[in-house]
């Protein structure tokens, strides 16, 4: 068998044969083959040269190995190790041999009895003067691709299946399931993509505090200081002592803690769209022992018999006394607004339980009224949908949970392989439908009625009106407004895509400087922004990036509205009508005026008759 090239070698003149025999083929019973080959390292000019004997039967005979410096010729390579051959079968005393090589130009200069001057030739040449010793000689030319490397590839490639089904036994194995035996999360705390944070990075990225592994603090961190280690582990102080004044005949210490996190490392890894393998266990576990504890102290109230804060600024205060109100708004936008800034919520319960707070629902309960509480400041909603929500995955997702519809309306057209005859356009422009004779209409959220939350969308039938609940912005809507965006794009099937829609929707219907002076007039829009081009410029870069099909029904909730406003607008009749409304009864004067010209030509209509007909009848 013949040895292993030890290198890559590289495309040279040396050639080969493709009528040549590629299956081994033993040499008369009374001889021997020897076969040579050479591989050569272009880079540090190097080669190698392997020689093997066998018998006409297939038996192992010989071997032998030799390197060379200064070879970079792949042809001088060969016939080194050819020589190498010769060389061991008159050590063998080897009466008559049958050369082998792959190197067809050098079996032919072997066969040849022209004088040779080059560089090979000389090799050659010395070659047939060794060969004078033996009996008899012959050299033959054979391909290396024989069935012993196409046998071996085929074991490489049953190795590869085999190994490949025993990772697959292993994901239904009984093992796979041992530990905190919690279902797979269902909210992904995915990497925030490129193509979406280059339109704005900053509207992704922590500026006070830095949760989870993304914003770890690693040595190529550009703000390591985010990490506010001093802060968390006051928190996790201030956790230990909570937990031992309400459980005083317990011995509470950080490696409780600790341990119970360290069963819950796999679970929280697979939260992530990265399993983060920069960071070793012993990391992994303290960052979310310190993050949780941070949060923890922030938003619920661990001091014994501490009374419930009414508004969010005055629970993000509680956690850290020295804590000012800027500082604590600032922890809440960083904490509940970024979508890479998460750890799971389970975490989150876990630390509670092991700090006494009566459990799971005691943390999900308190946190979701503080989430209700901020969102309701922020006026984008108004009440909660659910009386207690049920295992959100994050703080982010807690927000999200409170910004859905009432009734999203599904097409009435719809067939039934989902998708409408008419594909839908892109929305128009706020100025383009108002010159269709499209109204809009600030619509009053409620917590009773058809209105909760910015999201509630609806055109009204008769009048041609779309009412649309205020949206105030602030210099946070941005970034709350693209990173639930980015909470739907990883995990759409789970939470849907009513954000993005709705985004969708404001982004083209408000995308230039008359459009947001339109809505601003009828309430729809508050700002306190600038000037009305800086709003119009956010929300025309606001989904950028974003991956939304508005065809289909079941992502697009405003589909419906959409074909209906399409369809007023391409109507001519509507639009003559709103022409008119625009031109002459805006003004009170001028509708006075064309009541006054229309009498005057029914008037005169019923003159020119009456003359007609006293004419004729005289």
């Amino acid at each position: 068998m013949v040895l292993q090239h030890l290198f890559k070698p590289l495309p040279a003149p040396r050639r080969e044969s493709t009528t040549s025999s590629s299956i081994w083929s033993p040499p008369p019973q009374d001889s021997v083959q020897v076969s040579s080959d050479a591989a050569v390292d272009l880079a540090q000019s190097r080669s190698a040269a392997g020689v093997v004997i066998l018998d006409h039967s297939g038996q192992f005979l010989a071997a032998a190995t030799e390197p060379s410096t200064g070879i970079s010729s792949p042809e001088v390579a060969e016939a080194l190790a050819l020589r190498c051959a010769v060389m061991l079968a008159r050590e063998k005393h080897l009466p008559r041999v049958v050369f082998q090589s792959d190197c067809l130009s050098l079996i032919r200069r072997m066969n040849s009895t022209a004088c040779d001057r080059s560089v090979v030739g000389v090799v050659v040449a010395d070659i047939k003067a060794e060969c004078v010793a033996l009996a008899s000689v012959s050299f033959k030319h054979v391909r290396r691709h024989c069935q012993t490397s196409i046998d071996s590839d085929d074991s490489k490639m049953v190795q590869l299946a085999n190994g490949l089904r025993g990772e697959l036994d292993a994901l239904h194995s009984p093992q796979a399931q041992v530990g905190d035996k919690r279902p797979p999360c269902p909210i992904i705390i995915a990497k925030v993509r490129d193509q979406t944070r280059n339109v704005d990075n900053g509207e992704y990225d922590p500026d006070h505090v830095a949760i989870g592994p993304y914003n770890y603090p690693r040595p190529q961190s550009k703000s390591p200081h985010l990490a506010m280690e001093h802060d968390k582990l006051m928190s996790l102080d201030m956790g230990i002592t909570a937990a031992k004044a309400r459980r005083p005949g317990m011995t509470v210490e950080v490696d409780v803690y600790v341990k119970e996190l360290a069963h819950l490392e796999e679970s929280v890894r697979n939260c992530y769209g990265n399993t983060f393998p920069d960071m070793t266990s012993q990391q992994f576990v303290r960052m979310l022992l310190l993050d949780g504890c941070y949060i923890l102290s922030r938003l619920v109230n661990l001091q014994l018999g501490a009374q419930a804060m009414d508004d969010a600024a005055g629970t993000a205060n509680a956690g850290v006394l020295s804590a000012s109100r800027a500082e604590a708004l600032a922890v809440v936008r960083d904490v509940f607004y970024l979508a890479e800034n998460q750890i799971p919520f389970f975490v989150l319960a876990k630390i509670g339980e092991l700090t006494g707070l009566d459990g799971n629902d005691h943390v999900i309960t308190q946190i979701a009224k503080y989430a209700l509480d901020l969102i309701r400041r922020q006026k984008y909603a108004v009440a909660d949908l659910v009386t207690v929500p049920t295992d959100p995955g994050n703080l982010l997702h807690l927000l999200h949970m409170h910004l859905k519809p009432v009734a999203p309306t599904i097409s009435s057209t719809t067939t039934a392989s989902g998708a409408d005859p008419e594909p839908v356009r892109r929305w128009r422009s706020a100025t383009e439908y108002y010159f269709a004779g499209v109204m809009f209409k600030r619509r009053d959220m409620s917590e009773t009625g058809h209105t909760r939350c910015i999201l509630d969308v609806n055109l009204s039938s008769g009048s041609g009106t779309l009412e649309v609940p205020c949206l105030d912005i602030d210099a946070e809507t941005w970034r709350l407004l693209r990173n639930l965006m980015e909470l739907e794009q990883r995990n759409r099937e789970t939470v849907g895509s009513h954000v993005t829609a709705y985004c969708v929707f404001m982004s083209q219907v408000a995308c230039t400087t008359k459009d947001v002076e339109l809505l601003t007039k009828r309430g729809v829009i508050v700002h306190g922004q600038g000037n009305n081009d800086e709003v119009a410029r956010c929300f025309a870069d606001l989904c950028k990036g974003i991956m939304f099909d508005p065809n289909d029904p079941r992502c697009n909730y405003l589909r419906e509205t959409c074909c209906k406003l399409e369809k007023r607008f391409l109507s001519n009749p509507q639009r003559w009508m709103a022409w008119l409304r625009r031109k002459y009864f805006n003004n009170p004067w001028l509708a006075v005026g064309l009541l006054a010209a229309a009498i005057g030509l029914v008037c005169a209509i019923v003159q020119a008759v009456y003359s007609v007909l006293s004419y004729k009848n005289g």
